[in-house]
């Protein structure tokens, strides 16, 4: 089967040095996110299994991004939309691998972190939606506030040094 999974990211609230975006979770692992710079803010694109990076530079920090798996043949591809109708590819195609040390394969992620080793910012994720061809559509809607804070604590919180949010 093929599904995607789409989320918007708001990166206003990350400081320089943060990191979130949307991850496909394995060994070994690939994401799409926006990195925060003195400068302001890039789109970047990883791959474990090559070591490979790409940026881009945003214009500013609202952007869509998606994950897309093709998972009869074990390939995915991520892509951003800085509108969240006009997707656009980035980086080659990355395997999806099955592994036996677990017995699980990949997985969707979400994530915010400090790569400078400090305090950092927080990430806001909306509308995380996952399509798939046999099963349909589901949605989550992530809503911010201070009524539902408790809800969405694993999805929005003050980042730290070295520490990873999936």
């Amino acid at each position: 089967p093929v599904s995607s999974a789409t989320t918007e990211l708001d990166a206003s609230g990350l400081q320089p040095g943060d990191l979130a975006g949307l991850g496909l979770l394995n060994m070994p692992c690939a994401w799409i996110g926006v990195g925060r710079t003195e400068a302001g803010y890039v789109l970047r694109w990883y791959k474990q299994e090559t070591n490979q990076t790409l940026e881009r530079p945003l214009a500013g920090p609202r952007v869509f991004l998606r994950a897309t798996g093709d998972f009869d043949e074990d390939i995915a591809q991520l892509s951003y939309s800085t509108d969240g109708a006009n997707f656009t590819d980035l980086g080659e195609s990355i395997r999806l691998p099955y592994q036996l040390k677990t017995f699980q394969g990949t997985r969707y992620a979400l994530f915010a972190y400090n790569t400078a080793g400090r305090e950092g910012g927080h990430a806001d994720f909306a509308d995380f939606r996952v399509d798939d061809t046999g099963f349909g559509s589901i949605v989550v809607t992530l809503k911010y506030g201070r009524d539902r804070q408790s809800a969405i604590v694993g999805l929005r919180r003050k980042s730290r040094p070295g520490r990873r949010v999936y």
